[in-house]
């Protein structure tokens, strides 16, 4: 399953490169990774978020940064 988090600004009509780590836009990422836990999803999970402005830093620091920022708010 892949995942992003969403600008606050909304989605914008034919814009999709503007996604961001959990927790720095709108999507209520701790209530969605507790369903995902309560449903018993076993799979993997994958942070896709299309950003040029990610593309731009180092990819390792890009990677842990959203690895931090996923474990964050998964359940405990």
């Amino acid at each position: 399953m892949q995942f992003s988090d969403v600008p606050r600004s909304g989605l914008e009509p034919g814009k999709f490169m503007d996604r961001l780590p959990p927790g720095q836009g709108v999507v209520p990422f701790c209530e969605f990774f507790a369903l995902l836990d309560f449903k018993g999803y076993s799979g993997f999970l994958s942070y896709e978020a299309p950003n040029p402005a990610a593309w731009a830093r180092p990819a390792e620091e890009v990677a842990r940064e959203a690895l931090v920022a996923a474990r964050a708010r998964l359940p405990r």
